[in-house]
């Protein structure tokens, strides 16, 4: 009998992402076994597809070896694909469009694109990438808008082509091509919004169109493809909040389907008695009571049971690996582990650092992430002054590393679901100074030895809070030996494998 099924469905993934695609991976190690096999559904269009993003997750150990990324556009390319060999025309006339120089067109060129002139009017304009590949073609008007892109795979096939209305300048049409010139596949969108109307699957073998009034019918038609090829009902375990109405959609008995919660599910101030977010309410509107809902913490199920009282909780941590070695700890050394966005707050531990390092000069922040407001924060810190003490090392795959490090890491977000950045430090020796905040780990609201929380928003206690740990590092270490053995015992990936191997077997005895 072939392994049980695990499905984790998601809008897209990024090799520079934490958050839920690191939760995803890491249940790629607790579901493929001897039992299961799982790999990770996407439903955004890749320009390029998903190869260079999954072979880098391989390579760096952070998805299992044997799970796969299911882009829906990449399956439908490859499904579509009749013969696999681009084709003797194809390769020729991608060819001809790679040259630089084309007779009768007079060029402008530019670093790595080039401006295509005939009797004065502009044309087109080619893009290459790094390695030299025509990358794609923009075709302009006789009133110098553009009507139509091109985009090519670096192996020498158009991939797509974009359409573009005249007036509104909005993409109108977009069409997919394999890699022998089949179109498989084209989205029409409305000019003046960019709404997308229809969706229309073309399948060559059987000359067959396949039509969809938007997207959430197409991936939704996705979805139950993949699910009738299973000789046993899949699990299909919904992380991305976006997809939570196509999965809901499915053909009922298809698969089990599960609804994890992986944030604060309320809208500003982020606590119970707020308006739901509009992308989780879905999950609650869905008619199905039944259908598990998969939440973080106990804390968070409190105060959901309230407002929902009728829907199915299970509650199934996050869990994290104890380092096979801990590095040791360097002096004076703090950490922030995070995403560099609004909703994080690192300006507030920038701010805070200021009055830190008056007292303990050799104080260091090291600030690894990525993100929207990285420009605005290195401002921030040259403004204070704070270039010798604070640096900004980009996104990291070496967590455990940084982690094991710090004398403490640093966590100022608006809400959490559950902070893995908690976990992973706790696992490395690491303990945390975070805003009072929900939800973090269930521990760290009741148990003063395991960290430091202090007032929402108060800078001047996390900074007094700060200099406490740098001053008294042996403190430090006492939490962080205190954090890594309720990972130990708590929060390891057998423990929440068990939950979950719970919950499959439930689920399939209620069938």
């Amino acid at each position: 009998m072939s392994k049980r099924k695990v499905w984790m469905v998601v809008w897209d993934i990024n090799a520079e992402k934490g958050g839920i695609n690191s939760v995803m991976y890491r249940r790629t190690k607790l579901f493929n076994n001897e039992r299961y096999a799982s790999d990770l559904l996407t439903l955004d269009d890749k320009r390029f597809g998903y190869a260079t993003i999954e072979k880098t997750l391989h390579e760096d150990g952070r998805l299992h070896p044997d799970a796969r990324i299911i882009n829906v556009y990449d399956y439908y390319r490859q499904k579509m694909t009749v013969h696999a060999q681009i084709s003797e025309e194809n390769r020729a006339h991608y060819a001809r469009l790679n040259e630089l120089q084309e007779e009768g067109f007079m060029m402008i060129q530019k670093d790595d694109q080039t401006l295509y002139f005939q009797d004065g009017r502009l044309q087109k304009e080619k893009f290459w990438d790094a390695n030299g590949h025509l990358e794609h073609i923009s075709y302009y008007s006789a009133t110098r808008v553009i009507s139509s892109t091109e985009y090519f795979h670096p192996d020498g096939y158009l991939m797509c082509k974009h359409t573009f209305h005249p007036a509104t300048g909005n993409v109108s049409q977009i069409f997919h091509y394999t890699r022998e010139g089949h179109c498989y596949l084209v989205r029409w969108f409305e000019p003046e919004t960019g709404r997308q109307l229809h969706v229309v699957l073309f399948e060559p073998t059987n000359k067959k169109a396949i039509p969809f009034r938007n997207n959430n019918g197409f991936h939704t038609y996705f979805l139950e493809e993949l699910a009738r090829q299973e000789e046993e009902r899949p699990f299909l375990i919904c992380d991305g909040p976006s997809s939570n109405f196509k999965v809901q959609q499915m053909e009922a008995g298809l698969a089990h389907r599960i609804y994890p919660i992986h944030t604060t599910t309320y809208e500003e101030p982020y606590t119970r008695g707020s308006k739901m977010k509009k992308n989780h309410q879905q999950i609650f509107d869905n008619p199905d009571d039944q259908a598990p809902i998969v939440l973080l913490t106990e804390r968070q199920r409190a105060d959901l049971v309230v407002d929902y009282p009728t829907k199915r909780y299970e509650v199934i941590s996050n869990a994290v690996e104890l380092p096979e070695k801990i590095a040791e700890k360097k002096p004076f050394v703090a950490s922030i582990v995070s995403r560099l966005e609004d909703l994080k707050r690192i300006e507030l531990a920038i701010e805070a650092f200021k009055f830190v390092v008056r007292d303990e000069p050799e104080a260091t922040l090291y600030i690894y992430g990525s993100g929207d407001e990285e420009s605005k924060l290195k401002k921030l810190v040259k403004k204070l002054k704070l270039t010798q003490h604070i640096f900004f090392k980009g996104y990291t795959t070496e967590a455990d590393r940084v982690f094991a490090e710090s004398q403490f890491t640093i966590i100022t977000s608006l809400f959490e679901g559950q902070s893995l950045v908690a976990l992973e430090a706790f696992a490395n020796k690491t303990t945390v100074i975070s805003f009072d905040i929900d939800y973090l780990v269930e521990e760290m609201y009741e148990d003063e030895t395991l960290c430091t929380l202090v007032p929402n928003g108060d800078v001047e206690a996390l900074s007094d809070a700060m200099l406490d740990l740098f001053k008294h590092p042996e403190k430090a270490a006492a939490m962080g030996e205190v954090g890594y053995n309720l990972i130990r015992e708590k929060y390891t990936f057998q423990r929440q494998y068990e939950k979950w191997q719970a919950l499959f077997d439930q689920l399939d005895a209620e069938v």
